[in-house]
């Protein structure tokens, strides 16, 4: 058996080509941004606060290609109803691990 490697306290994902919050605004936040302690969502945004620090960061710039048919794929975090059997306990960074 792995051992399993310790999960980063905070986790900061930022130039999200597009983040759609599925709250109850549905908003769509180009070039977003996404903060998490704890594995719990505390912010998203357009820009990210100066001072706004986290254990990890990702960069998640747009990588844009053209398909067969000439259409460009969206780039985008895994789909959050993939994860939806598993619960709304599940933690955030167990869940974008485990997919």
């Amino acid at each position: 058996m792995t051992p399993r490697t310790k999960q980063p306290r905070s986790l900061l994902i930022r130039d999200i080509h597009l983040l759609v919050t599925m709250d109850g605004r549905g908003r769509q936040i180009p070039g977003g941004y996404l903060y998490a302690e704890d594995g719990e969502i505390q912010a998203v945004g357009t820009r990210v606060p100066p001072r706004l620090r986290a254990e990890r960061t990702i960069r998640a710039p747009v990588r844009r290609r053209r398909t067969r048919s000439g259409e460009y794929p969206p780039s985008s975090l895994p789909d959050p109803h993939a994860g939806a059997s598993r619960g709304r306990d599940a933690k955030l960074f167990d869940w974008l691990t485990t997919l």
